[in-house]
């Protein structure tokens, strides 16, 4: 440093440097982050209430009574195709299915 316009270029710079940075255009900042977040949230749960609404409404109605015993219906089949399986590789080694259990 040789003169006093030296010295006061330093200090701006340190001064300069000391300040937080400016957010960019496409940057946000935390509070605006954390309101997206909860406003996300918020519609995310709005959303899944409707939907067990939604379904709480059709499986009251007939249909909805016919899907589920048809889903009852066919847990029972997949099981008892298991069971079946199963037990025939026990007894003999071998699947009755092309598929094994």
């Amino acid at each position: 440093m040789t003169c006093k316009e030296d010295v006061l270029f330093l200090l701006r710079q340190m001064r300069e440097a000391m300040k937080p940075a400016a957010l960019a255009g496409n940057q946000l900042s935390t509070p605006d982050i954390n309101a997206m977040a909860e406003t996300m949230r918020r519609e995310a749960l709005a959303k899944l209430e409707e939907r067990d609404l939604k379904a709480a409404r059709r499986s009251r109605s007939a249909l909805g009574r016919i899907e589920s015993a048809c889903g009852l219906l066919m847990m029972m089949l997949n099981r008892a195709q298991s069971f079946v399986a199963h037990l025939s590789l026990k007894l003999n080694r071998r699947f009755v299915s092309s598929r094994p259990a």
